[in-house]
């Protein structure tokens, strides 16, 4: 995932589109869609175990914490920390297809929403049967 972070980031470098805002968020929404997976698992988990409905305002409220916590991550980690120079520097010599790079942009979040439902019902399978 660096390896695509890091060229997604060299992109926007090279058309001047405000490589750190916009990597920031897309990093972010990545990080987002894999735990917002993985937190629909945990409420629904929770849910059957405490017996407990969860209201859409504490859900919305867990969301957009997360999100703001994982924004503020990921630009300290990656540009305050410098993670994404070494980065770049780490994957210089290394070259992707645009067709490639744009696929994987696009297929990536998407993969890892899912991913947590998926576990979701595993989990429910194993555990609640």
């Amino acid at each position: 995932m660096n390896f695509i972070f890091a060229k997604l980031f060299e992109r926007y470098k090279k058309k001047n589109e405000s490589p750190v805002f916009s990597t920031t968020l897309y990093i972010s929404f990545v990080y987002l869609c894999a735990l917002m997976g993985f937190v629909i698992s945990l409420f629904s988990v929770l849910t059957i175990s405490l017996k407990e409905n969860f209201t859409k305002e504490t859900v919305i409220g867990g969301v957009l914490v997360a999100a703001i916590a994982i924004n503020v991550g990921v630009y300290y980690l990656f540009f305050k920390k410098q993670l994404m120079n070494r980065l770049q520097v780490k994957y210089r010599n290394r070259k992707i297809g645009n067709a490639l790079l744009n696929t994987l942009v696009v297929l990536m979040p998407l993969f890892f929403f899912l991913l947590g439902p998926f576990v979701t019902i595993l989990l429910k399978a194993r555990f609640f049967n």
